[in-house]
């Protein structure tokens, strides 16, 4: 309840939509000048606490994912006043912390069985019957069928290959890379977002979410919006 998921219902959904729109706005920001481009930046660090806030396992490493991805963009392009201002939050963030509630949060979160890596790859945890199965398996999908034994979600596993078998997942993986190549010229692009379904599908696979996955479109189109580009991109 005091996680702000908002219409996506799960937290690893949640942090990976709210990833790729603190992306895009900085993207914005960084193509955009005056007061355009602040704004862009607020809604972009807006996004980024949102992702703090979810307090998960998918939220810790996206925040340390974009963390190094802004500082060095902004570090290899002399923008010190906005690596100062994040400094700054940073730091009032943590002046109004109790630091040991926080790593306790932390600790709780690496350490829980039902979350994280180790909710879904320990021995004993609920997709135990799934990865069972599978190996039993390793060429017999389930399709649309049901088991007992045999628990759904939360990683690519036990969403697409449980249903659909390591060669349907590998299909699944040409039809994105297909649909981002259409969308974008850039190798480097293409790649981040390639990688980044890859990510969430470690966790809650993204594109298997409806709530998610018809953002998608609006990811591209908002991408493709700035006129002016990146310095570091040749093509969108």
């Amino acid at each position: 309840a005091d996680k702000p998921v908002g219409p996506l219902a799960t937290h690893s959904v949640s942090a990976f939509v709210y990833s790729i729109f603190s992306v895009i706005y900085f993207r914005l920001s960084c193509t955009n000048s005056g007061i355009k481009s602040v704004w862009f930046f607020l809604f972009s660090v807006s996004f980024f606490l949102l992702i703090v806030l979810l307090k998960s396992f998918s939220a810790i490493a996206l925040s340390i994912i974009l963390l190094a991805m802004y500082f060095f963009y902004l570090l290899s392009r002399g923008k010190f006043f906005s690596i100062g201002f994040i400094l700054l939050l940073v730091s009032g963030v943590l002046f109004n912390m109790d630091t040991s509630f926080f790593y306790e949060v932390v600790d709780k979160i690496l350490s829980s069985d039902g979350n994280g890596l180790r909710g879904r790859f320990v021995s004993g945890n609920r997709l135990e019957g799934t990865y069972e199965y599978i190996l039993a398996h390793p060429l017999m999908a389930i399709g649309l069928t049901a088991s007992p034994e045999i628990a759904f979600g939360d990683n690519f596993i036990a969403d697409y290959v449980i249903r659909t078998g390591a060669l349907g997942y590998l299909v699944v993986l040409a039809g994105v890379f297909s649909y981002f190549t259409n969308c974008f010229k850039s190798t480097a692009v293409i790649l981040f977002c390639v990688g980044f379904v890859l990510l969430s599908d470690l966790g809650y696979p993204f594109l298997t979410n409806y709530r998610s996955v018809f953002l998608v479109p609006v990811f591209v189109a908002m991408w493709r919006s700035p006129k002016a580009e990146l310095e570091s991109c040749v093509d969108v």
